[in-house]
């Protein structure tokens, strides 16, 4: 399928006619920087790039509620910089809320403006990415004895 045809089947979920859907496929892939792509099949772009592209689909419904898990995984610098600015795009011009699932903490940070941070499965901490930076817990889970070699 192309880049066009996965981003439809997003933007079918809510909307009925055509021609809306063109529009709403054009807009999302110029937002997600896919607009000079639409043609290409999308098993042949780059890991970047499907990446944006998995964000797109996602992002064509207009959800109000956006769930990302690890989408900066196998970015370099550079895609994972144009990803977050995409990402605060869709927040501060959509209102969408985002639940951001990601190990790379300094995006974590920047990005959010509250973090619940987890180890195996239990909840160590919440707060504004000021108090989970300076939390103790955290800190020693993440930095000091608390895991072991196992973990």
């Amino acid at each position: 399928m192309t880049v066009y045809d996965n981003i439809l089947i997003g933007a079918c979920q809510s909307i009925r006619r055509p021609s809306e859907r063109d529009t709403r496929v054009r807009e999302t892939a110029r937002i997600m920087h896919l607009d000079g792509l639409l043609d290409e099949t999308a098993r042949n772009l780059p890991h970047g790039l499907q990446r944006m592209l998995s964000m797109a689909i996602a992002f064509a419904g207009r959800p109000k509620l956006l769930c990302l898990d690890e989408p900066l995984t196998g970015l370099n610098q550079t895609e994972a910089a144009e990803a977050l600015k995409v990402i605060r795009r869709l927040r501060d011009e959509f209102g969408i809320s985002i639940l951001f699932v990601e190990h790379n903490m300094r995006a974590v940070m920047s990005l959010c403006d509250r973090i619940v941070v987890l180890h195996h499965g239990r909840k160590l901490a919440s707060g504004t990415p000021a108090e989970i930076s300076n939390d103790p817990v955290v800190i020693d889970a993440y930095l000091g004895g608390a895991i072991d070699a196992a973990d």
